[in-house]
Parts: structure tokens; sequence; C-alpha cells
């Protein structure tokens, strides 16, 4: 996580760049889930089988790809980015904790 946080910055331009790559994220991850979830329908799945797909599904992005950028810009655009799904996933994890207990 140092190495995500290392290049995290807070430009405006930025920010609005990273938004928009998250919740593309996002809707293709709830989408995949969807459908992952219509195909094992016939299954009977308790809310824990549920959450585990809703975990899986929420798995925050490979940390990797920073450590192998040059370029300053890119770099600070993927650290962002990973960090921002980092606390998008922690408060979805949170969130199927409460639901589940």
């Amino acid at each position: 996580l140092i190495c995500v946080g290392f290049s995290f910055c807070l430009k405006k331009e930025l920010i609005k760049e990273v938004l928009k790559t998250v919740f593309a994220r996002l809707i293709v991850q709830m989408l995949l889930l969807v459908m992952v979830l219509f195909c094992l329908k016939s299954f009977e799945m308790d809310k824990y089988m549920v959450a585990a797909f809703l975990v899986y599904f929420l798995s925050t992005p490979n940390f990797n790809p920073s450590n192998y950028v040059r370029d300053k810009e890119a770099n600070e655009y993927i650290a962002t980015t990973t960090s921002l799904y980092c606390i998008i996933t922690i408060v979805g994890y949170v969130i199927i904790a409460a639901v589940l207990f």
C-alpha cells in the first residue's frame, strides 16, 4: 500500500478522469455480478454465497502497475485510481458486513 499511495495526487483534472475510470469499472463489475448470479439462480444460494460473490467482484484491481510505470503523470493516475478503488472496496466490505450481521 505504500507503493500504491506513493504517487497519490488530488489534482482536480486528475480526479475527474479517475472517477470516470473507477465508476466504469464498478459498472462493469456489477454487470458481471448480475450475469453470474443470473446464471447460478437455479442453485439455492444463501446470503453468504451472494456476499462471497459481492466481495469477489468488489476486490481491488492489481497493485503492481504503478511499480513499472516511469511516466510521472501515468503513475499518478494509476496510484490515484487504485487508492480510490481501495477506499470504495473497504466501504463495500463494511456495508456487506453490516448487512450480514
